[in-house]
């Protein structure tokens, strides 16, 4: 009926088989364990839809890094530039990236819209019991368009599915603009810790969390 679905996954969860068919631009799936994802896009023209493409490969993991140097910038616009870059530098190159992802805990995703890729997320399965929404950044000329949301419901629907009871994300406490959003999204201030982030660069972090059950 011009829908695709995961019906018989080797995995042992089988989690991306609850996702069902697929048949709307922007409805994707992904079965993390073995690295593949399903995303519906537009055929007539550019959608401006998100799709997300799970990264597995190298040049994917470079672009990972990439967009970090570029939207870390961006946000942290009460962090000097430079501080920014060595932000991304430390916490976003592509050896870290492509570590945690051979991990086998972590899940990276780009953010596409149309066929650029405007940002990245990252789901940290590690937490017994609960998930890390680890990384959200979107490009500047991509934001209010809904798609951190969307992200959260993928994130929030995935962790339930696995039975699940809480999501999680941390944030730089003078970061107004991603409290906001979190607020946006339902999610509640747990604490507050300070972090040294860089030699000499401390920072207060603030977990947000979801509870259900």
């Amino acid at each position: 009926n011009g829908g695709i679905a995961f019906v018989n996954s080797p995995c042992p969860d089988h989690l991306c088989e609850g996702f069902g068919i697929l048949q709307n631009a922007g409805d994707w799936a992904a079965c993390m364990p073995a690295r593949t994802s399903i995303t519906i896009e537009e055929t007539k023209g550019v959608t401006m839809n998100p799709t997300f493409k799970q990264v597995t490969k190298t040049r994917y993991v470079q672009l990972v890094s990439e967009l970090a140097q570029e939207i870390f910038v961006q946000h942290y616009t009460k962090l000097t530039p430079k501080v920014a870059a060595a932000l991304a530098d430390k916490y976003q190159s592509d050896i870290l990236t492509d570590d945690e992802i051979h991990s086998g805990v972590i899940n990276y995703f780009l953010i596409y819209l149309g066929t650029e890729p405007v940002g990245y997320f990252a789901l940290d399965l590690g937490p017994a019991g609960a998930m890390c929404l680890s990384r959200l950044f979107i490009k500047e000329k991509a934001r209010g368009q809904g798609i951190g949301r969307s992200i959260v419901a993928y994130a929030q629907k995935l962790a339930e599915g696995d039975g699940r009871s809480r999501l999680y994300l941390r944030i730089w406490a003078r970061d107004l603009k991603a409290e906001g959003f979190a607020k946006k999204c339902r999610f509640r201030k747990a604490e507050t810790v300070p972090m040294e982030v860089l030699p000499g660069t401390t920072l207060d972090i603030t977990t947000w969390e979801k509870l259900w059950r």
